[in-house]
């Protein structure tokens, strides 16, 4: 029962930490205009209510069950933990907008589905790390082509004259390249 309670609260809080971005984003004076720390701590919040939510579904007694939404849900919570570390550091939190959504389905999908079993009898530890490797791997790459996506917006957007919108409020060109970069290493 408690697993329920915090997938809903989890979905909440990505829902709310998106929403929050947005808002920051677009700038509007708004009741969910919040601090970047506090952003922040709303997506740390619901990343551990998604891992207590994923632990019991992914780790059994056999192996783990990587089935379709179980491995979903992972790479969800993966790709949002490395987007909260690297924002501590980088002006990354925009790419939370359309990453945070997708975690909150997931939640969902993984919660509330019927279970499909697919369950990796445990090799040892070595080819555990070597899954959790590469889903982390996946993670980072499905982040870099969120940034280059949005990278390829702003530069649209401004050879053609249009710095409007919201690519006033994203970091200059050159940064956001330099982070591109960075998340390919």
């Amino acid at each position: 029962m408690y697993l329920v309670a915090f997938a809903v609260f989890a979905i909440v809080l990505y829902l709310l930490t998106s929403a929050a971005l947005t808002a920051r984003l677009a700038g509007a004076e708004s009741a969910l205009r919040m601090s970047r720390p506090v952003v922040l701590l709303l997506g740390f919040g619901a990343v551990i209510l998604h891992a207590l939510v994923l632990y019991p579904d992914l780790i059994t007694g056999s192996g783990l069950n990587l089935g379709f939404f179980n491995a979903a849900s992972l790479i969800a919570l993966l790709t949002v933990v490395v987007l909260l570390l690297a924002a501590i550091r980088q002006p990354v939190e925009n790419l939370g907008i359309p990453v945070l959504p997708v975690a909150a389905a997931t939640v969902a999908l993984a919660s509330w589905s019927p279970q499909q079993q697919t369950t990796i009898t445990s090799g040892g530890w070595q080819l555990d790390l070597h899954i959790l490797f590469s889903v982390l791997a996946y993670s980072l790459f499905a982040l870099a082509a969120v940034q280059a996506v949005l990278l390829a917006i702003q530069d649209r957007h401004l050879r053609n004259r249009h710095p409007g919108g919201f690519i006033r409020a994203l970091p200059p060109l050159e940064v956001m390249e330099q982070l591109l970069f960075q998340l390919k290493k």
